[in-house]
């Protein structure tokens, strides 16, 4: 399946052209590693045995990879994984209002963002901490999303995107339903 969009503004704001995003027709059903460090990605046959320190973790797939193995300042929540994403984090309203973080969002500075359905408003912050698996990010860096700006109601509470991967080997195991994250020996 495949669908055509104006990448325009998204290229425009990446400084780069770009032609086309992999989607989720296209990864179903395989197993693809990205190595950010690098910029490569591989699809497999079979999935590549796990290093020594690789964190694993169980997805869902409903519309979304959600990842329930997920914790913000110590309590659980469910991620989404979006490697379409350029950011670290970003929470939705429903999340900031169930985590009790609106004095962090009234002290976060305000930005903007262009992503596949134009700009955007938001606000840039810190929390205490987001854990993936056993991988922890102590002092945080996330994006609130401001409500009605379509984040309102997902069935997720932070957005993880390509910021946290950067400096990660990341197997996604469509197949196992799995994701693996491993820090490469560069």
């Amino acid at each position: 399946a495949a669908a055509a969009i104006d990448l325009s503004k998204v290229s425009d704001r990446l400084g780069r052209h770009l032609d086309g995003v992999l989607g989720h027709s296209l990864l179903n059903k395989r197993i693809v590693q990205f190595v950010y460090p690098r910029r490569i990605v591989r699809f497999f046959d079979e999935p590549p045995a796990a290093a020594a320190g690789s964190v694993t973790v169980k997805f869902r797939y409903a519309d979304n990879l959600l990842l329930d193995d997920v914790w913000i300042n110590g309590v659980k929540a469910t991620g989404n994984l979006d490697t379409g994403s350029s950011g670290t984090f970003a929470l939705t309203p429903a999340a900031v209002t169930r985590l009790g973080l609106q004095d962090a969002v009234a002290k976060a500075a305000p930005a903007t963002s262009v992503g596949f359905n134009g700009q955007y408003d938001h606000r840039v912050g810190r929390i205490g901490s987001i854990r993936v698996g056993d991988v922890e990010m102590r002092d945080a860096d996330v994006t609130f999303f401001s409500p009605g700006t379509g984040y309102d109601k997902r069935p997720w509470d932070v957005n993880i995107g390509n910021q946290f991967f950067k400096d990660y080997v990341v197997t996604i195991d469509y197949r196992k339903k799995t994701v693996t994250l491993t820090k490469p020996s560069l």
